[in-house]
């Protein structure tokens, strides 16, 4: 009788050993996966990061251009002229005669705005924001 009991025993201990052998092999197998995931977002995360460094370097070089037309002057007059064929910063607007046969119409004499955030403090712009803190006339 013993005997049957310890034979039952090592039988069901076999299997139990070769449960746990397969559970500790698809561990190891799930913590491999895991680890490969990890790395490949960590290439993905280092790739974007790369690419906003780059973008922000192309912009500051793109900008370092544009400072002497940025810069408000203190003429105002520029800021005021959408309404008579020029944009916001004084530049001539774009004619566009694909649809009137030739013809240019007049800009419309409506005003439109859109309200701008600034956190840090309200700024007046001529050139990009018009002439009103968190308003800009288009």
């Amino acid at each position: 009788m013993l005997r049957r009991i310890a034979m039952r025993f090592e039988k069901k201990c076999g299997t139990i050993s070769t449960l746990l052998q397969a559970a500790r092999a698809q561990l190891a197998a799930m913590e491999e996966e895991a680890a490969e995931a990890e790395a490949e977002r960590a290439a993905v995360e280092e790739d974007e990061r790369q690419e906003e460094e780059d973008d922000a370097e192309q912009q500051q070089r793109e900008g370092s251009g544009d400072e002497d037309e940025s810069e408000n002057d203190g003429d105002d007059e520029d800021a005021h002229e959408g309404a008579t064929g020029t944009d916001i910063g004084g530049h001539a607007a774009e004619e566009d005669d694909s649809d009137s046969g030739g013809e240019v119409s007049p800009p419309s004499n409506r005003p439109h705005s859109v309200n701008v955030e600034d956190d840090d403090e309200q700024r007046y712009s001529t050139t990009r924001l018009g002439c009103y803190p968190n308003r800009v006339e288009l």
